[in-house]
């Protein structure tokens, strides 16, 4: 069952998970024996510890379901608690898509100041290009926007992780698929679990698609996936130009110069910190793990 928690991780994901493009196209490869993220070692050392290769997200599922088997009576992980983090899931989203929403306003403003400089600013009688420092200004906010959104949407997807643990905890003495009780109680992409060659995450489909489903659905969602990852292209595309653009503008105390600097360094961490989400790391496993105090 821990081996397909993994993987469904990649289903569960947000629209704008595909927009930042880290989480849905680099690891489609995955073992399908394995957990999504996680290659085992082949060193065990004399003592039973032992290399795991896990991804931070992978870490933190399986960390989670170590501290519930440590709560068998669930007086700390119950119904009650599944609800607080839901409803904790639920800020993390609305924080991270306001943040996004606003690299994209930010993103339209550098491309107006960078090719829309003849357009005159309506009441205030000028024009874009004769704005006060407004390229300096927009590139800033929109850097520091598109970092912080990256870390909200790597804590919101640490959320939606707990979540979804929950939910297969709950799902589990049934045998049904945790991706139903999940939906019923918080939001759900359907369309990716609709469009996947398999339904259920436990067990054999009961209707499994043919060729023309999986191809055609397939074809749908590489599409999508392009299309949006898109985005991401033309927001490091302004940046760039932005970042061009101030490079060479004259200034005093070279302050254009350190905004492109800022940019540049704002991006690539929002960049590291969702193409890493991921990427496996070395672990080393204490298989007698900690006692309940």
């Amino acid at each position: 069952m821990e081996q397909r928690s993994g993987r469904t991780q990649l289903r569960r994901s947000s629209a704008f998970r595909l927009l930042t493009g880290a989480y849905l196209f680099f690891r489609m490869a995955a073992s399908p024996k394995l957990p999504f993220g996680a290659v085992w070692g082949a060193n065990l050392d004399s003592d039973g510890k032992f290399t795991l290769r896990l991804s931070p997200i992978v870490r933190l599922m399986m960390t989670l379901d170590d501290e519930m088997s440590l709560d068998q009576e669930r007086l700390v992980f119950n119904e009650d608690r599944r609800e607080k983090f839901q409803k904790m899931h639920l800020e993390a989203l609305g924080k991270r898509d306001q943040l996004f929403k606003g690299v994209a306003i930010l993103d339209a403003a550098i491309l107006l100041l960078l090719y829309g400089r003849a357009i005159e600013v309506p009441g205030l009688g000028i024009n874009l290009i004769d704005v006060p420092a407004g390229l300096e200004i927009a590139t800033t906010l929109a850097s520091l926007a598109f970092m912080f959104a990256s870390l909200a949407f790597f804590n919101e997807q640490a959320y939606l992780a707990i979540v979804n643990k929950f939910g297969e905890k709950f799902a589990r003495p049934a045998g049904v698929d945790p991706d139903f009780v999940n939906a019923s109680e918080g939001y759900f992409e359907f369309f990716l679990k609709l469009y996947g060659s398999q339904m259920n995450i436990w067990r054999p489909d009961v209707f499994v698609p043919g060729r023309g489903y999986r191809w055609f659905f397939g074809s749908l969602l590489v599409a999508l996936q392009l299309s949006l990852m898109a985005l991401l292209v033309l927001h490091l595309m302004a940046i760039g130009a932005a970042c061009a653009s101030l490079w060479q503008s004259p200034s005093a105390y070279y302050i254009s110069q350190a905004v492109a600097a800022l940019a540049v360094v704002s991006n690539a961490v929002g960049l590291l910190v969702v193409f890493t989400m991921n990427v496996s790391f070395s672990f080393t496993v204490n298989p007698i793990g900690p006692s309940p105090r």
